[in-house]
């Protein structure tokens, strides 16, 4: 992460009331999936999951609905 679990907490806590349960997306740096060499993306089929705390995590596959020239 560019910034601290801290860092960020207190940059929002300046505009938002954190409550218990709150979620903070960060996002992803660059170097991480397309900038690499070979870039590491996900791919149709492939599945997030994700878990914080007790496990009841969430699972969301990955699903391809549009084309290589969508993104050109």
């Amino acid at each position: 992460m560019i910034f601290s679990a801290g860092t960020i907490l207190s940059f929002e806590s300046r505009t938002f009331t954190l409550r218990p349960g709150a979620v903070i997306a960060t996002g992803t740096p660059s170097g991480i999936g397309y900038p690499r060499t070979p870039p590491r993306l996900l791919h149709d089929g492939d599945v997030v999951e994700v878990e914080v705390g007790k496990p009841s995590g969430a699972r969301t596959p990955v699903i391809n609905t549009a084309s290589a020239e969508d993104w050109a």
